[in-house]
């Protein structure tokens, strides 16, 4: 059964090195002309459960259909396909950028990145109704189209506006890589260093220090000097990570570390203020 909720971790793509029966891409393609919409929802349904079967070979013609299904008037076939779309597209990141070729894989060379009609149709979806739907056309981009400006724009527009908190943190999780870097970007991933998540605030933090930007600098050490707060430790982690560019700011620094009362953190803070003493 295909389960519906969130994106699909890399242990559940087929991973057997056993090939089994590739679905029928035509076969789709045919039923989704369909005015029956029934069927349409059957036919993406069981299309996308059969990619997901162990030991299916992914291939490049099982894409097309999958962008028709995402164009579809229907909200659970294009929920349908999304989830398709989301195998193959996680499957060829994982070769293509990761450098994993695996049996069910190796066949897979399509470059999202050219496709326009998947992009113009996932930038519609990216604003449906339906927070599945909205999360899942989320996951796809940032695996298949962060190469282009639109969507760092897209992504920085829909944070703006998004309520639900899966998707939010899906946004600053796609905001948080190469190669976005806007004004927008910053700022949003700024405000993010207060996330209540733990991996949130270090995936922003790391990115940020990536980057040297200096006015996220000054927040952190502001913040690394309230006493109490909750953030110390992950935030102690990411100003370690700006080494020698955080020298100027070693002072208060100082200060902050010594009204720690707690051991686990001091030796956190104590790390970061040696990475910081050694610089790059």
């Amino acid at each position: 059964m295909l389960i519906l909720t969130g994106c699909v971790p890399i242990d559940q793509i087929p991973q057997e090195s056993s090939i089994g029966a590739t679905p029928e891409s035509s076969s789709l393609e045919a039923t989704l002309a369909s005015a029956n919409r029934q069927s349409r929802r059957d036919a993406a349904r069981a299309y996308t459960n059969a990619l997901a079967a162990p030991g299916v070979a992914l291939k490049n013609e099982m894409l097309p259909p999958l962008v028709k299904g995402i164009e579809d008037d229907d909200g659970d076939v294009r929920l349908y396909s999304l989830a398709g779309l989301e195998i193959l597209a996680e499957a060829a990141n994982l070769k293509q950028q990761r450098g994993v070729s695996r049996p069910y894989n190796k066949h897979l060379t399509v470059v999202l990145n050219d496709n326009n009609r998947l992009y113009f149709a996932l930038l519609r979806t990216v604003e449906d109704p339906r927070a599945e739907i909205r999360l899942r056309s989320v996951s796809i981009l940032i695996y298949g189209f962060r190469e282009r400006s639109t969507t760092e724009e897209v992504f920085n527009k829909q944070l703006a506006f998004e309520r639900d908190g899966r998707i939010r943190e899906k946004f600053l999780a796609g905001l948080a890589l190469a190669p976005f870097k806007s004004a927008q970007t910053l700022m949003n991933l700024r405000a993010a260093l207060q996330a209540p998540d733990t991996t949130m605030r270090d995936r922003v933090g790391r990115r940020l220090a990536q980057l040297g930007d200096k006015q996220a600098l000054r927040i952190i050490v502001e913040l690394l000097g309230v006493n109490p707060t909750k953030l110390r430790p992950d935030l102690w982690n990411v100003v370690g990570q700006y080494r020698g560019a955080a020298r100027d700011y070693l002072g208060q620094l100082r200060i902050a570390r010594a009204a720690i009362t707690d051991p686990n953190e001091m030796v956190i803070a104590d790390a970061a203020l040696r990475a910081i003493r050694r610089g790059n």
